[in-house]
């Protein structure tokens, strides 16, 4: 909407002289007027100033003096004053619906400050990136046209930062002089209702805002499964980072549109994966060095691995947990020392038959036993004599010689 008002046979006279270099002056009935801000022709024929009427109270107007070429003059009680288009008013219009050319305008501190409704937008200080979160300027119902002033330089309009809202919710980057917006100002932000240039893909439309219904689709040109490919090919682009150039650290082989879920990459990249990348504890760090350099505990949920004994910990909160190993030190329900200590019965003794082969020297005697369900070796005797003595499931086999 125009800055300026405007009102039909607006007329009224002047109720007491204005002197030259007063700001304000009293007229028979401001009711006639329109709101403020208005402009207004003093005086008739040859002979009249314009003013910009800033501020209404009661009869009393508030006022710019001398504009468009004008000269401040003392203006007797009874002059007309009239509410009419003026060459600066008619600029102004013709500004806010671009009828003029573009305007450069350079973010500072991510903010620009519009005086008509297409710009160009640099970065600031020439930067290969910058954002842009504020638009200063503007009045209910407006629209604004922004392109990219150079494809060499990225602006990333940034959603939700300051007084810019994508449909998406993602950032929306001008990387290109082929790329252009439109938004609409509400009266507190500004709404991207449309963007085109720049896009992979052929036959489709560029950005459309999510907000397209499917009846409005249906009457027009565009089909529903174009604005569905436009959607999501715009939320990828949404998504992706132009330039890894202010970034050294990124990894190779890593495509932009990987980069790009890294959302408003503003600083190294470890500074912006301690933001997003989050363990079982909630607390993104994993970290490795020394067993003796470990920091001390109280920040739950961080792993740390000590490079020389080769142990893992998880800190608890209150301390350092041990979970994993592969020192023999650490090893749970293990022998005294490595390798073990022999046992009487193994095979490397010489006292006992190996496990296979050999040659048994002397009598093999089994524990006296009177449990017969038990299972054991029993004693059997060869002889050619008559059994005796002997124990519970002793075998005596008597052969004759």
């Amino acid at each position: 909407m125009p800055r300026l008002k405007a009102k039909n046979l607006a007329i009224t006279t002047l109720a007491q002289e204005l002197p030259s270099n007063a700001d304000s002056c009293v007229v028979t009935n401001a009711d006639v007027l329109p709101d403020a801000p208005f402009r207004a022709v003093i005086g008739s024929g040859d002979n009249f100033e314009i003013v910009e009427v800033t501020a209404k109270d009661g009869n009393t107007l508030t006022l710019l003096r001398g504009l468009e070429g004008t000269t401040a003059q003392t203006w007797a009680a009874g002059t007309r004053l009239v509410n009419r288009l003026t060459a600066g008013y008619w600029d102004e219009v013709c500004r806010l619906i671009q009828l003029t050319s573009a305007e450069l305008l350079t973010i500072s501190s991510d903010t620009i400050t519009i005086s008509q409704s297409f710009h160009l937008v640099d970065t600031e200080g020439g930067a290969s990136l910058d954002n842009l979160s504020t638009i200063n300027g503007g009045n209910e119902g407006d629209l604004l046209f922004l392109r990219a002033a150079s494809s060499s330089r990225t602006v990333v309009l940034k959603h939700g930062l300051g007084n810019i809202r994508i449909p998406s919710g993602q950032d929306f980057p001008l990387d290109s002089v082929d790329k252009a917006v439109l938004l609409l100002y509400d009266g507190e932000n500004w709404l991207l209702v449309g963007a085109a240039g720049g896009l992979s893909g052929s036959g489709t439309p560029g950005y459309l805002a999510k907000w397209v219904s499917e009846t409005e689709v249906g009457s027009s040109s565009i089909t529903e499964a174009q604005v569905d490919d436009a959607i999501s090919k715009a939320h990828d682009r949404a998504h992706s980072v132009v330039s890894s150039a202010d970034h050294p650290d990124w990894p190779a082989g890593v495509s932009l549109i990987e980069l790009g879920y890294l959302d408003g990459v503003t600083g190294p990249i470890q500074t912006q994966l301690d933001g997003k990348v989050a363990n079982a504890g909630a607390t993104p760090s994993i970290q490795a060095g020394l067993d003796a350099n470990r920091p001390a505990a109280g920040t739950e949920g961080r792993l740390y691995i000590a490079t020389d004994t080769q142990r893992i910990y998880r800190d608890s909160g209150t301390s350092w947990v041990l979970v994993g190993v592969v020192q023999w030190a650490d090893v749970d329900n293990k022998p005294s020392t490595f390798p073990p200590s022999t046992h009487g019965n193994e095979a490397h003794s010489p006292s006992f038959l190996p496990l296979s082969g050999g040659t048994m020297q002397g009598i093999l005697t089994a524990q006296n036993n009177t449990n017969y369900s038990t299972f054991q070796v029993r004693n059997v005797v060869l002889s050619t004599n008559d059994p005796s003595g002997g124990g519970n499931g002793d075998i005596w086999m008597k052969y004759e010689a």
